[in-house]
This record gives structure tokens, sequence and C-alpha cells, in this order.
């Protein structure tokens, strides 16, 4: 599956160095459940996803934090990188497919919020609306046109890399 991420440059150091990159491997995201001694609501999403990822990924890891990728370049013009731009590369990948899992990035942005995935109603309580979570996740080929996808993994290997071009903030 063709994909592409934006990460600093120091990603790409580390893939040169040791051949792979997986995302901070001394934090899980047990770390990320209470920022500042605050409860991040965000970290229910990102566990149910990464329970997903478990499921559909043979050899998943116990508890790391999973690297994000769009499928479609046009994306990238969804987001806005300002300054930090300055110290990031547009990195190209080819992963096997059955090494990703994809998601609709505008039902995705319902889950981070505690919302249910294509309803009009959220008065069911959280089971109910964690119930309509997995409507956002989409197989290869089985999206819309014009349909946002983003896709998540493991790790990045040197040999996924095809191409890398730096961020150009505009």
């Amino acid at each position: 599956m063709k994909l592409f991420t934006i990460q600093p440059v120091e990603v790409l150091d580390i893939i040169n160095k040791t051949g792979v990159f997986v995302p901070d491997p001394t934090k899980t995201l047990a770390d990320y459940e209470y920022i500042d001694g605050c409860y991040n609501p965000i970290y229910t999403a990102y566990r149910w996803l990464a329970d997903v990822m478990r499921t559909k990924i043979s050899n998943s890891p116990k508890d790391e934090i999973p690297v994000w990728a769009w499928v479609d370049y046009s994306d990238v013009d969804l987001l806005d990188w300002g300054e930090e731009s300055k110290n990031c590369v547009i990195i190209h990948l080819e992963i096997p497919d059955d090494q990703v899992v994809l998601s609709n990035i505008d039902d995705w942005e319902c889950i981070m919020l505690g919302l249910g995935v294509n309803v009009d109603d959220c008065s069911e309580g959280e089971e109910a609306i964690r119930s309509t979570w997995p409507r956002c996740l989409r197989k290869r080929g089985e999206y819309s046109k014009g349909e946002h996808i983003q896709a998540t993994f493991w790790r990045i290997k040197r040999e996924d890399v095809v191409k890398v071009e730096p961020l150009v903030a505009e």
C-alpha cells in the first residue's frame, strides 16, 4: 500500500542508523492516559485504535504507539504545518496491506471527541457511542473518492521508504 507520513527529520536519521523507526520506545499508550495529572479523553480513542490494530496486524507489539500516515498525498493540504515544517520531511512508503489499518479522518475526529460515528443522537450512553466507532474503519479500495483516509501501523522499516522530500509550508 502506498502511503506517506510527515515526520521530523530525526526520524529519517533513526531509520538510516538502525533500519527501523518505532515511535518513542520508552513510552507506551498508558503514558498518555493522564497529562499533568488530568485524564486525557483522547486516550480512550487511541487505546481503542491500538486494540483494533492488534487484532488486524499479526505480531503486533503489546503497547506501542502507532505511526500515522495518509493514503492520498493531497491530504497534506488539510494540515497547517507552519513553523513546524522547517524540520520535517514527507516520507513516501510502500507497506504491506496486512500491516496497516485504515480509517476515515473525519470519523476519527468524532471518536477523539468521544462522539459516535455517523449518528445524530449521542444520548444513548458511552457503550452505544463506542459501538459506532468501527464505522470509521476502511479497507483498501473500499472508500469513496474524496474521502480522507489515514493509515496507522507500528513501525517504518528502511525497506518501506520509497522517497523522501522536504515539507514546504505554504
